[in-house]
């Protein structure tokens, strides 16, 4: 009798196999090439040959070179388009089925598919199509619904939850109301939604109990980084990374690498939030520099002194006489020159040469004993011309004596340009300063 198979294709099935009673057979049966009694074979209809161990139907020379030259087996060959091996178990059917373009391991009942070896459960496929590998009936996926697809591999887990949310993780489950441990280790999860990348933990906890997620981290879908907080939004197209700890425990953003060695709560360098306290923290024995447009701009050292690379800081005392006039001034130069940062200011010449644009503060005094109306010139000149002066002079009375002395002081914060340079100087024709030990002094500042 022909049977109907997965395909509603009529293709014939071994209903029985029986020894004993042949009252259904209606074909042939050949063992070793010869035809024996009914009695032996009970089938619908077509040949059944065995040979060498091996039986078939629709060929006398079934085959099975591909395992060895020892094989034994059954093969349906070519009987109808499609052919199928159906096994039965009260109304559970099952089929394997091989058709000119497919092959099929088919389950018609609403029970599972299940792989083993060495009697032990290796995968499973469950009614609705989840897969777990590694797991058995006690671990696997507890619930089953087409709303849920999951491969399961052991304790690790990828759940399509739904249209907008696929989960990847470890030792947890989903019941229909609650995540749950698989085991009692701690579990984590990546929860990809709605544009949003979600990492999260949790401690460790009792198979089978309700499991509740923390957050680690999460990448919003515009881009923006979360540490332990849903990431704020700094506008539209803004990119952040925000970083929160509960509490009053401190926040940290850690920098290593191979010289300073792993482990940023020791080494590297630390963006620390203390509470309404921000700190910048190098753990390191070495320098601290910031910089914009890929120049460096300010260095604090080992040792906490604050530099402005590219700046200036000069302070000279003590009159050393003067160098080439510089139209009708004198530049002043120096016996001391305590402090030169950058070597700006030339002490062959008397001229200061800015750096970087900016504003720059002028300290200077000079002096001398006191003659009766003798000037004394204080100027400073700016790209050659007259920036600012003060003349002083002592009268005829009262009398000057030896102990009369004049101090003239200039102080003025001047804009200047890179390359620009300043004079500071007497004035040719009139008196000149004195020379005396720590009477006269020069200061410069680049304030900003």
């Amino acid at each position: 009798m022909a049977q109907k198979d997965i395909f509603g294709n009529e293709t014939k099935f071994f209903e029985k196999a029986s020894f004993f009673n042949g009252a259904e057979f209606t074909g042939n049966v050949v063992i070793d090439g010869s035809l024996v009694q009914p009695s032996v074979w009970s089938v619908n209809e077509g040949t059944v040959y065995y040979t060498n161990g091996s039986m078939s139907v629709g060929t006398g020379s079934p085959n099975f070179s591909s395992f060895g030259s020892n094989t034994s087996g059954i093969e349906i060959s070519d009987v109808n388009t499609n052919n199928a091996l159906k096994v039965q178990s009260g109304s559970n059917d099952f089929y394997f089925v091989n058709t000119p373009t497919d092959n099929y391991i088919w389950g018609v009942n609403n029970v599972p598919l299940i792989f083993g070896t060495n009697h032990v459960e290796r995968l499973r496929v469950t009614t609705v199509g989840n897969v777990g590998i590694a797991t058995d009936a006690t671990n696997h996926w507890p619930i089953d619904s087409d709303a849920a697809k999951v491969l399961q591999v052991k304790n690790s887990t990828f759940w399509n939850y739904s249209e907008v949310q696929t989960d990847i993780g470890h030792n947890f489950a989903w019941d229909g109301t609650d995540y749950r441990y698989i085991t009692s280790d701690e579990g984590s999860r990546i929860a990809q939604f709605a544009g949003n990348i979600i990492f999260n933990y949790a401690p460790t906890g009792t198979a089978g109990n309700v499991l509740t997620w923390n957050e680690s981290m999460r990448i919003d879908s515009a881009g923006r980084i979360g540490v332990n907080v849903t990431p704020s939004d700094f506008g539209s197209g803004a990119r952040a990374i925000e970083v929160h700890s509960s509490g009053s425990v401190n926040s940290f953003l850690a920098l290593t690498n191979s010289t300073t060695g792993s482990g940023g709560a020791a080494h590297g360098f630390n963006v620390i939030m203390s509470d309404n306290e921000a700190r910048l923290f190098n753990r390191e024995n070495g320098d601290m520099t910031f910089w914009t447009n890929a120049t460096e701009r300010l260095r604090i050292d080992n040792n906490g002194n604050i530099t402005k690379p590219g700046n200036c800081l000069f302070s000279g005392r003590n009159t050393s006489g003067s160098g080439t006039a510089v139209g009708s001034v004198n530049p002043l130069l120096w016996t001391t020159v305590n402090i030169n940062t950058g070597s700006h200011f030339d002490n062959t010449t008397g001229v200061f040469t800015a750096p970087v644009d900016g504003n720059y503060l002028f300290l200077s005094k000079i002096g001398r004993r006191a003659t009766a109306n003798a000037w004394v010139g204080h100027y400073m000149l700016l790209n050659g011309a007259e920036y600012v002066k003060q003349w002083t002079r002592p009268g005829a009375t009262p009398a000057v004596s030896a102990e009369t002395y004049i101090a003239n002081n200039l102080s003025t914060i001047v804009p200047l340009s890179a390359s620009d340079n300043v004079v500071v100087g007497w004035y040719t024709g009139y008196s000149a300063p004195t020379t005396a030990t720590n009477e006269n002094y020069l200061s410069i500042y680049l304030m900003g």
